[in-house]
């Protein structure tokens, strides 16, 4: 498989692998952006991270004692704030990790854009044959995975030919390759449009006002459309605005020509916002209410249910309101225009965390950088594992017999970790290569592999 620039490159690694442009826009099999490599390692842990926390809420934590209701604090003892903190991280990890990685798809996919707006019909119509070997090939492998095991295995669909088949509403981590294909394609049609950014979040605030048309079979989205249209602007942020310069005056810590005052006040910030930002939460939800429209005031309750299904962008304004069915219209209308509200509290929130995100990642070489050209692996695999242990520890009763905090330390600590690094490495490449990245471009297109 081709190798993918990270910085304008071609497109032909979803999850952003291969080889790096340097800053001055050339590049070569040896040279490689260890800064972006940095990044794509760092915001790929910061997925396998959120998922963790997520299995170790909904399976664990949320069963303590008879259960958590529906927006309500935890039933567990949280004498230090522990479990707190980890929901304020679990919510900062969902506003960096897949919308910082967006960010970072469309960086890489300035390619594509030169060849719409240079009108180059060749480089496209070769980048368009690759992103079909690197996304439409991986989606058709691994949706045919997940619905296998979602019919058999975990029973959350009904057999075929009695119910339709899914295929065309992604199942798990598989909604992103969708939604990286169909944003990559939209470059070839409006790359030249006037203002693209701002049409884009014109779009992404607008697609929450439309119908959701779901599966007859499990009920999921069609192409969980919802999502992508809602991401689609910071792709473009991207693409468009975080150009050469930019990422470079963001970067610059010193050799650049930056004085070390203005690199230390940068830094500072940037950690000041990262720190703060799990605290924040973990707060605001100590101090949630409860989810009806009553007791919400001006603003929805601060909850970590309500912020959880926010940050995840998946139903429409009207249908991730739980009141709506039973609250009049005035109520309706009421929460509706707080939801626009706060998705553009999410793209400002997003973006601005990636920002810091991006100053605070090292510029040079550190132990992981070359994990950082095999995301592709651990975004794929990632959930097999959280999964497997998932049901080897309550098929062998140990959520049970296993104390709470040591529930913790391997869900929120080591589990992710061993998992994010262990995912990355060359041997997983190795191994798992002909599932990740089949080679089927050689039987699909000959002519490009000849």
């Amino acid at each position: 498989m081709a190798d993918v620039e990270s910085r304008g490159g071609d497109e032909s690694t979803p999850l952003i692998a291969g080889k790096s442009a340097n800053r001055g826009g050339s590049a070569s099999a040896s040279t490689r952006d260890a800064h972006l490599d940095n990044c794509k390692f760092w915001l790929m842990c910061a997925v396998v991270f959120n998922h963790a926390f997520q299995d170790f809420f909904k399976s664990v934590l949320d069963k303590e004692a008879g259960g958590r209701p529906w927006c309500q604090p935890d039933v567990a003892p949280d004498r230090f704030g522990v479990y707190a903190l980890a929901r304020g991280t679990y919510m900062y990890l969902n506003l960096l990790g897949m919308p910082a990685f967006t960010l970072v798809s469309g960086i890489c996919s300035r390619g594509l854009l030169r060849c719409a707006t240079d009108d180059d019909g060749a480089g496209l119509a070769a980048r368009s044959r690759r992103m079909v070997e690197s996304l439409v090939v991986p989606y058709v492998v691994w949706q045919t995975f997940f619905l296998i095991y979602g019919t058999y295995g975990s029973k959350e669909f009904e057999p075929a030919p009695a119910h339709p088949v899914p295929f065309v509403s992604p199942v798990g981590v598989t909604w992103y390759l969708t939604a990286l294909f169909a944003w990559r394609c939209s470059l070839q049609f409006i790359a030249k449009l006037r203002n693209v950014v701002a049409v884009t979040f014109a779009a992404g605030l607008a697609v929450g006002f439309v119908d959701t048309p779901r599966t007859e079979n499990g009920g999921l989205p069609f192409l969980d459309y919802q999502r992508a249209v809602a991401f689609a602007p910071i792709f473009y942020v991207g693409a468009t605005v975080l150009t050469e310069d930019v990422m470079r005056r963001l970067t610059d810590d010193g050799d650049g020509g930056a004085s070390a005052g203005w690199v230390k006040i940068k830094r500072a910030f940037a950690w000041a916002a990262t720190a703060a930002t799990p605290a924040l939460f973990a707060i605001a939800f100590a101090f949630g209410g409860g989810s009806d429209v009553e007791s919400r005031g001006i603003l929805p309750g601060i909850c970590f249910d309500e912020a959880q299904r926010w940050a995840w962008t998946m139903d429409p304004y009207v249908g991730g309101v739980d009141a709506a069915a039973g609250g009049g219209r005035g109520d309706v209308e009421r929460v509706v225009g707080v939801a626009v509200l706060l998705r553009l509290a999410f793209y400002a929130c997003s973006v601005s965390l990636a920002v810091a995100f991006f100053v605070i990642v090292p510029r040079r070489e550190r132990w992981y950088t070359a994990r950082g050209s095999r995301t592709m692996y651990a975004y794929l695999l990632h959930l097999l594992v959280i999964r497997s242990y998932e049901l080897v520890r309550d098929g062998c009763g140990l959520r049970e017999r296993m104390p709470l905090w040591a529930s913790a330390a391997v869900s929120l600590a080591a589990l992710p970790s061993l998992t994010s690094v262990g995912l990355m490495s060359a041997r997983c490449k190795a191994w798992t290569r002909w599932a990740v990245e089949p080679d089927f471009g050689r039987w699909l297109f000959p002519d490009d592999h000849a």
